[in-house]
C-alpha cells in the first residue's frame, strides 16, 4: 500500500511512532510478520524524518542569530522550557514561510498494512495517542 503524507505530519508522528517501535523491539513474542511490517514502515518514516530535520537545520543556520564566533545562539523557550535557536527578528516571517513550505510538501510512503488483530497479543497495548498516530496504517479486516 501507499499513503500520501505531509512532511509536517511525519515530523509530528515520528516521536510517538518511535516509542511504539522501541517497545515492540523489547518484546520476545512479537509475531515475525508484524515485526517486519513495523520495521519496513519505521524505516520509511524515519528516512523522511531525517530529511526534514536536515532541511530544518539548514533553515535554522540560514535564519538563526549567531554570536561573534559564528555559533548559533540558543535560548530557553518560555512556554515549553526547551532549548531553541534564536531566529533573527527581521527574518522570523521568512523562516516561518520556508518551514511551512517544507512541512506542507507531500510525500508517498509505501507500507504493508497492519491489521488490527495483529496488534492483539500478550504484553502489548497502545495508548490512545499511539493509536491515533498509527490509525492511518491500520486496517480492521485482513489476514
Amino acid at each position: 500500500m501507499q499513503i500520501c503524507l505531509k512532511l509536517g505530519d511525519i515530523y509530528t508522528i515520528f516521536e510517538s511512532f518511535n516509542k511504539v517501535v522501541e517497545r515492540l523491539s523489547k518484546l520476545d513474542n512479537v509475531p515475525i510478520k508484524l515485526n517486519y511490517k513495523f520495521a519496513k514502515l519505521y524505516n520509511a518514516i524515519q528516512q523522511e524524518y531525517l530529511k526534514i530535520v536536515e532541511q530544518q537545520e539548514k533553515l535554522i543556520n540560514k535564519y538563526g542569530v549567531k554570536d561573534a564566533k559564528g555559533k548559533l545562539i540558543v535560548e530557553e523557550d518560555q512556554g515549553s522550557k526547551k532549548q531553541k535557536t534564536k531566529i533573527k527578528e527581521d527574518k522570523i516571517e521568512d523562516y516561518k514561510k520556508e518551514l511551512y513550505d517544507l512541512f506542507t510538501l507531500d510525500v508517498e510512503i509505501k507500507y504493508l498494512p497492519i491489521y488490527l488483530k495483529e496488534l492483539c497479543f500478550e504484553g502489548f497495548s497502545l495508548t490512545m495517542g499511539e493509536m491515533t498516530v498509527l490509525q492511518r496504517f491500520i486496517e480492521e479486516e485482513g489476514e
